[in-house]
């Protein structure tokens, strides 16, 4: 770029000393790891918003994706000519030595320029952390565990509650259990508090308010991201939670960064949760504070209503000076948050349900089981040949009450029909259904009936009722079943009548996901490696997904660890092994959104656009000679 101007303005073309010159801007130019950075200095009437406005033709005439335009100090211009986004690209957390690092330094990320991102801890008491679930919460703060663990400055306290007066005397709570080791210090405490959502009905107003850092991945809406960031954030649209719940966005965040005006998108690192091992090997301290009485954990299939990631206003039980579970999150395939794998020091939960064994069992192995104090800590059950023969039964069982379902769906039956269909194959058994009574967090009333029944724009969840099959209907049918302390899941999509062709590719683009899902569950794969393959069969036929639903572990609960994204990337999170039995259950939505609404029934979860929806589903084993279907007849 250059600037012509007249050598003398007031004189006439072709006087002595007129005419015209052209000013070329002095650069410097420098690699860096993202591409090319430019030093330019603004000359005439070139200056930053010129450069700004020519970004895109810059990008055009160096071949590069993007290009971005800053003031760097009066006189000079930055270009960053990017050869990639440095927000869509996965990054990994890089461990400082303890010597070299600063407790009171934070690098969360780095931004869309790929440059780091730093806050500094001194004289912030609080900070929140808030997102939907799978998106990054839990990698974000195993990050911070693994900078801050070989510090023998710091101490971790980690307490639960939920709302209102489990927060009052917070700060005397975690003195309580840090005083002995304070007392001889000069020390001060910063809370950190994690949850879905910091609307007052998740975190009080009184305690968010006072935390002077913000940090929000992706939210469904605006209240949420306002209840994060405040209501400046409406006029930053580009930084918007709400734009970051698209799949590429995975670990991504938007926070105001000291010495940057407005909001910063912040692309986090990610960290598996067998990382932050290290450094609990290395002495660092754990204080635990037991649930109160009567705050029980519910599975749940989706993370909409309760918090999840790593959730101290919820999530953490167990005893002091012990550890408890971890919870894999949904982000587990993606920049993933990761797969459960045995953390000794901070447990780290998320994900799509909140699933605890409540007993020892001696089926099998459970990944990072470990005894302290008395207590048991139980993630990632491996089962034994023995029990994947007992949930094979199980699923022969599911196999045939979706048969059952389907046969009797026919034009102008009931919905309520289907359902008594499936229900008698399940008492002939002497099979319980894992459906019946069901009631997650998120849901107004136990589920009634022993089948989802979801038809045309519903995508799951939906309750069968008297509403009578038409012709050329799409029908999604949910079913499982407990035998002998077992259980299988799954699930059918089928039309009912005359076909409508698009109901059939969308019927052949779901299954071919799932196939293509199960194809890739063996040994030396990944549960990302999974969720990738479901993807791309989607994002091929483009077709949507709701972001926060997918699969899960299965065995005595119909909804254990780990949980199975069905967006993510491959290499990421829980390495899959002989013994781990899952549900695999992509929901491809024909109109390529991926977002929904919930019906009022609390249950019923349909396509945000109307368009139709399918979902297929099996229970699989990972074994030595590749995986099993454990729900076929």
């Amino acid at each position: 770029m250059a600037h012509t101007e007249p050598i003398k303005p007031h004189a006439p073309i072709g006087t002595p000393g007129s005419g015209r010159r052209t000013l070329v801007p002095a650069i410097r130019v420098h690699r860096e790891t993202w591409g090319v950075r430019i030093d330019a200095h603004t000359i005439g009437r070139l200056g930053v918003e010129e450069f700004q406005t020519a970004a895109d033709h810059l990008a055009n005439a160096w071949r590069v994706p993007l290009v971005r335009v800053e003031r760097h100090r009066p006189g000079v211009v930055r270009i960053r000519a990017l050869l990639r986004d440095p927000l869509i690209q996965p990054t990994t957390f890089t461990e400082q030595a303890t010597a070299e690092g600063d407790p009171l330094l934070w690098a969360p990320g780095i931004d869309a320029d790929g440059q780091p991102v730093t806050l500094r801890s001194s004289g912030v008491s609080g900070v929140v952390v808030a997102g939907l679930a799978g998106y990054g919460k839990t990698s974000l703060l195993n990050a911070r565990f693994c900078a801050l663990a070989p510090s023998p400055a710091v101490q971790f306290v980690l307490i639960d509650g939920k709302g209102g007066p489990d927060y009052d005397g917070l700060f005397a709570r975690a003195w309580l259990h840090a005083k002995d080791d304070l007392e001889r210090r000069n020390a001060g405490i910063q809370v950190v508090l994690a949850t879905q959502k910091a609307t007052g009905d998740a975190i009080p107003t009184k305690i968010r308010d006072n935390c002077q850092v913000a940090i929000s991945f992706a939210q469904r809406t605006s209240e949420a991201a306002t209840a994060e960031l405040g209501s400046d954030i409406s006029e930053h649209p580009h930084a918007h939670p709400r734009r970051l719940q698209d799949a590429a966005y995975i670990g991504v965040a938007s926070m105001v960064a000291e010495g940057r005006p407005g909001f910063t998108l912040v692309r986090t690192p990610y960290v598996a949760d067998q990382d932050p091992v290290l450094g609990a090997g290395s002495g660092q301290v754990v204080q635990r504070q037991f649930q109160r009485p009567g705050q029980g954990c519910h599975g749940e299939e989706g993370g909409r209503r309760g918090p999840a990631g790593f959730d101290l206003a919820k999530r953490l039980r167990g005893q002091p000076g012990g550890c408890c579970h971890i919870h894999h999150a949904a982000v587990t395939a993606g920049l993933s948050e990761q797969g459960p794998e045995a953390l000794s020091a901070l447990p780290l939960f998320g994900g799509q349900r909140n699933s605890h064994h409540t007993r020892d069992t001696n089926t099998g192995i459970s990944i990072g089981q470990r005894r302290i104090a008395g207590s048991t800590r139980h993630m990632v059950e491996i089962k034994t040949d023995t029990a994947l023969e007992t949930m094979r039964e199980a699923g022969r069982v599911v196999a045939h009450a979706l048969a059952a379902a389907r046969e009797a769906a026919t034009v102008g039956v009931r919905l309520r029909e289907l359902d008594e269909a499936a229900r008698t194959v399940l008492t002939k058994a002497g099979a319980r259904s894992p459906f019946l009574g069901y009631q997650p967090s998120f849901a107004p009333i136990p589920y009634p009936a022993v089948i989802c029944a979801s038809v045309n724009d519903a995508v799951a969840h939906g309750i069968p009722d008297d509403y009578r099959l038409h012709d050329d209907d799409l029908v999604s049918i949910d079913c499982g079943a407990e035998l002998d302390g077992w259980t299988g899941d799954a699930a059918i999509s089928f039309t009912v009548g005359t076909p409508r062709p698009a109901d059939l590719e969308l019927i052949a683009a779901t299954q071919q996901a799932l196939d293509d899902g199960i194809a890739t569950a063996t040994i030396g794969h990944r549960i990302g490696d999974i969720s990738h393959a479901i993807s791309t069969i989607a994002r091929k036929n483009s077709c949507g997904m709701p972001a926060d639903f997918g699969g899960h572990g299965i065995g005595r609960q119909m909804h254990e660890d780990p949980h199975v994204p069905n967006h993510g990337r491959p290499g990421r999170g829980f390495p899959l092994r002989h013994g781990l039995a899952l549900a695999l259950e992509p929901m491809l939505m024909a109109g390529g959104r991926n977002d929904y609404r919930t019906d009022p029934d609390g249950w019923t979860l349909r396509t945000i656009d109307g368009s139709r929806a399918a979902h297929i589903e099996h229970t699989i084993a990972i074994t030595k000679d590749g995986p099993r279907i454990l729900t076929l007849p």
